[in-house]
Formats: structure tokens, C-alpha cells, sequence
């Protein structure tokens, strides 16, 4: 790769790019179905993304379910599975990079209801999420 004149980045970004373009604290506003999600993208150390999502039908309680998966990043997408802690689920989620945060949905529409119904009540974890911190 030196003699081509590039270097590969961790994730296809740099990795002190990270903290500033990936990991954080991100938040839908519950428009139109008022209810919050929060996505919090980490690494745990092992190089790996970890994504954790909480979704609430009001705003500030102890979240109505949550969801957690490991991903990775490749040009400005994350892709993990819907299965890493909930048995019975099928496909992957994908994430796509917005201006100030992420879309999240699945990589096959046929798996749409896996997310779009994951939490009892109507809430989807499928969305638009905002940088918060």
C-alpha cells in the first residue's frame, strides 16, 4: 500500500477522526409518533463499533426497550447485525451518515419490520438521529 501512495484508515476514517465524525450521542425529536430514540456509537476498545440504541414513548423515563449490536463503519455506512443480542431477529441494520448524524433503517426493505417493530407500542428504531454531544 506505501509503494501505491495511501494508507488505509481504521473504518475507512482516521482514527482520531473518530471521536468527531462517529462516536457520540445522537437523538431523534419524537416527531410524528411521540416517542425519543438515542443512538450512542462507541468503541469498545477492540477496535470494534458498538451501537446502542434506546427508545422511549416519553420523554426522559426509563427507556420502553433498547437494542445492542456490533458494527463497522466503510465509506460513511455502518452495517451490523440485527441478531448480535436478540435471537430470533433476521438481517442487518444499516446506518448511513447524514450531515449531523445518522439514518438508521435496514440493508434489505424485506427486513424492514425487524426494526420498524422491535419495541412493543409502535416504536420503531428506525430513523433519523441528530448529533446531541
Amino acid at each position: 500500500a506505501g509503494d501505491a501512495g495511501f494508507r488505509l484508515e481504521p473504518h475507512g476514517v482516521a482514527a482520531d477522526e473518530m471521536n468527531d465524525k462517529v462516536f457520540g450521542l445522537y437523538a431523534t425529536d419524537g416527531y410524528p409518533n411521540n416517542y425519543w430514540q438515542k443512538l450512542i456509537i462507541s468503541d469498545n476498545g477492540l477496535g470494534e463499533i458498538v451501537i446502542n440504541i434506546t427508545a422511549s414513548t416519553t420523554k426522559g423515563d426509563r427507556p420502553d426497550c433498547s437494542f445492542e449490536s456490533v458494527g463497522k463503519l466503510v465509506n460513511g455506512k455502518i452495517t451490523a447485525p440485527l441478531n448480535f443480542r436478540t435471537e430470533g431477529l433476521n438481517g442487518t441494520m444499516l446506518m448511513t451518515q447524514i450531515a449531523n448524524g445518522w439514518v438508521v433503517f435496514t440493508s434489505e426493505f424485506d427486513d424492514r419490520l425487524e426494526l420498524m417493530q422491535f419495541c412493543r407500542g409502535g416504536v420503531s428504531l428506525a430513523g433519523s438521529y441528530l448529533r446531541v454531544e
